[in-house]
């Protein structure tokens, strides 16, 4: 566990890349791949991940998931790394290696079902259904054409799949005054439904096709050009 204190350092050495995106208001941050190797570059790429928390003057926490192996060749040497800065280290015991690796297991599944290759067919199956609804195109398309994009759209899902046991936040992870993930789930539901209830009264609106202004456009081209 690294506590900051709040203390502000620059280092002219770092790059863009390792700053990372800046955030506000972040009090915990949680690094899950540890420090691989006790070199210079490596801290300095550890100090700006967790520059992260405890921002403009702020006080903050980041929890650092090490190895066996990490730990015992890396930790004494960062210890004395920041030992410059005024920031402490030591271990975090609220959190127990049990619990560590139930929080690894979260994340990992998250990023399983969240992976390159579904928003790649996520992207495939929504331009398949722009070329569905164009007449134009459709009017251009072949049977064979045709049956290839509604196998694309009938593979293709709309929600990802995630573990139910990911809604169990540990305690460590509760956050004071946050809804609890069934009072949220409530609420999106009376949301969503109430969004749903008003688009229905509205009267629909037929929709266009995007791609028949440039065909009509192309055409008056052509016909315009003929005339001269």
């Amino acid at each position: 566990m690294h506590s900051k204190k709040g203390k502000r350092t620059e280092d002219r050495h770092d790059g863009a890349l390792q700053r990372g995106i800046d955030f506000s208001d972040v009090r915990n941050v949680v690094l899950f791949d540890g420090i691989a190797h006790p070199t210079t570059s490596d801290f300095s790429l550890y100090t700006h991940r967790v520059g992260r928390a405890g921002r403009a003057g702020k006080g903050g926490m980041a929890i650092t998931l090490f190895t066996v192996q990490q730990a015992q060749r890396v930790t004494r040497h960062l210890r004395r790394h920041l030992g410059a800065t005024h920031d402490t280290f030591e271990p975090f015991k609220q959190l127990r290696r049990q619990e560590a690796a139930k929080l690894q297991y979260r994340v990992d599944n998250v990023l399983f079902s969240i992976t390159r290759s579904s928003t790649r067919r996520q992207r495939i199956s929504s331009v398949a259904a722009e070329l569905t609804r164009s007449a134009y195109l459709k009017s251009h398309m072949s049977q064979k054409d045709e049956a290839v994009l509604q196998r694309i759209l009938s593979r293709s899902k709309k929600t990802a799949k995630c573990d139910t046991t990911l809604l169990d936040v540990p305690h460590y992870m509760h956050i004071e005054g946050a809804d609890s993930a069934e009072k949220y789930r409530k609420r999106v539901r009376a949301r969503t439904s109430s969004k749903s209830s008003s688009a229905s009264q509205q009267p629909r609106t037929r929709s266009r096709d995007p791609l028949s202004r440039v065909a009509s456009a192309v055409k008056m081209g052509t016909a315009k050009k003929r005339r001269l």
